[in-house]
């Protein structure tokens, strides 16, 4: 089976539609595919929850031809989804890719991530209000996720935003202690969304990290 399959996993506020225009801007052997991660019934979630919820719709899914690339609160699940594929002795995807994704614990209190957020991304005002809703919960769940401090192996490639007030060095750089290999690390300039406001720089650096055919690429964990 030749090319790429990339699952996307949305930021806090986000939805798995966001990533359709990334189709035409990758090469033709990639296949683009948003991860539904968030049930939205109004029901409490965490990041756990989530990623139990994405590895169901990812069941069927060959792995080994696979990349995986989560935003903000969308890197939380992507990593806690790898962290169960490890514990199920699972195929890992051949690369996982997180952008704008503070380490687990790096964060301020919910509050003050919101407060620097909201300063740095306003929403804009034609917005309905359950987007605001939403984006504060997903913010509320990123603060709260503390897996643990193991360092799997599962090397990880991490972008920020030069910008990014939210999600600076320091905070990206302590991902350190949750993986094996150290985390390659990559930059776009933007802010914290900067996948949607520099989109045409961040494909640029996107499409240099996702694997054209990633048959053979895939890490067993068994292995």
């Amino acid at each position: 089976m030749a090319g790429t399959t990339l699952y996307c996993f949305h930021h806090a506020g986000g939805t798995e539609w966001q990533f359709r225009s990334w189709q035409s801007r990758l090469q033709a052997s990639v296949r683009v595919i948003g991860v539904p991660v968030e049930c939205r019934t109004g029901e409490v979630q965490t990041i756990e929850d989530m990623a139990a919820r994405a590895l169901e719709f990812l069941k069927s899914a060959h792995l080994p031809t696979a990349a995986f690339y989560g935003h903000s609160m969308g890197g939380h699940v992507a990593y806690e989804v790898c962290r169960l594929l490890l514990e199920r002795g699972l195929d890992l995807p051949s690369a996982v890719i997180l952008g704008g994704s503070p380490a687990p614990g790096s964060l301020p209190d919910s509050g003050e991530a919101l407060r620097i957020l909201h300063e740095t991304e306003p929403m804009p005002a034609f917005l309905p209000g359950y987007i605001a809703e939403r984006t504060a919960a997903g913010v509320r769940r990123a603060c709260a996720y503390s897996p643990p401090r193991d360092k799997i192996p599962l090397q990880l490639d991490l972008i920020r935003g030069t910008k990014d007030t939210l999600v600076n060095i320091r905070r990206m750089q302590q991902w350190e202690e949750y993986c094996g290999p150290t985390p390659r690390y990559h930059q776009v300039v933007g802010g914290h969304l900067f996948h949607r406001t520099a989109l045409d720089d961040f494909m640029t650096v996107l499409e240099h990290l996702v694997p054209l055919n990633a048959h053979s690429a895939g890490t067993a964990a068994a292995s």
